[in-house]
């Protein structure tokens, strides 16, 4: 996962590769496309374990990765990990 924030800040490479390199905490939170990270990143900061397992609920009830994630945000939005980092 460091891994994949680092590259983040380049420019990145082939299907990956964007014009400017991304230096925001918040479009890499909400581009993350990786439930457990998502989760991950939540319990590191301290999120509360009820809210964090409301959420895993939340994603296991999803129908695919992209809606898991989602489903994720809507419970533990950018502003609630900013807050605690």
């Amino acid at each position: 996962m460091v891994e994949w924030f680092r590259a983040n800040e380049t420019k990145g490479s082939g299907a990956y590769s964007r014009q400017v390199p991304n230096q925001s905490a918040r479009r890499c939170y909400n581009g993350l496309m990786n439930a457990a990270s998502l989760l991950w990143i939540a319990e590191a900061v301290g999120i509360d374990e009820p809210t964090v397992r409301r959420a895993y609920e939340a994603a296991v009830a999803a129908d695919d990765y992209r809606r898991a994630c989602g489903a994720i945000r809507k419970i533990i939005a950018w502003d609630m990990i900013y807050a605690l980092a």
